[in-house]
């Protein structure tokens, strides 16, 4: 994604785990004077690809500024326990309508899942995963209706 129309936006956090600063840049494109997020978050939370996010530039950068309008999609990540299988079980989130991308490891997935997706059917794939012991998987940003949908 190196067009004209394609910007970076940095996403700066800090991370109690870690015990230090964390700095993600996404991809976006311009909408109506925001932006709207064109990849899959690996580090950060409560953002979702195609949510309309406000920039602030700083230095000849663009910052996150607040979330404009959430896009329903959510995100979650999993952390594999087999590089062998990444490409498997690419397959399968493929299957179940979801996006993904990989680490330049292979061990870690971020998954969006979009918002015409029932998220129970996905929450249940990833808990089985879970416990066959492939992937630990952490949910970073479940939109309100995926929510409803587990609360359902």
């Amino acid at each position: 994604m190196t067009d004209q129309i394609h910007q970076k936006i940095v996403f700066e956090y800090f991370d109690e785990e870690l015990n230090q600063n964390i700095v993600e840049r996404l991809w976006a494109k311009p909408f109506n004077g925001n932006y709207i997020l064109d990849n899959i978050p690996f580090h950060i939370y409560l953002y979702s690809c195609d949510d309309v996010v406000s920039v602030k530039e700083k230095n000849g950068e663009l910052f996150i500024d607040r979330l404009i309008e959430p896009s329903g999609n959510s995100t979650v990540r999993l952390l594999l326990n087999s590089v062998e299988d990444l490409e498997s079980i690419k397959k399968e989130l493929n299957e179940l309508g979801l996006e993904s991308e990989s680490s330049s490891e292979g061990k870690l997935l971020a998954v969006n899942i979009p918002k015409k997706i029932m998220y129970n059917a996905v929450r249940d794939y990833l808990i089985n995963g879970e416990e066959e012991g492939r992937w630990q998987y952490e949910e970073a940003s479940i939109s309100e209706n995926h929510q409803k949908d587990v609360n359902s």
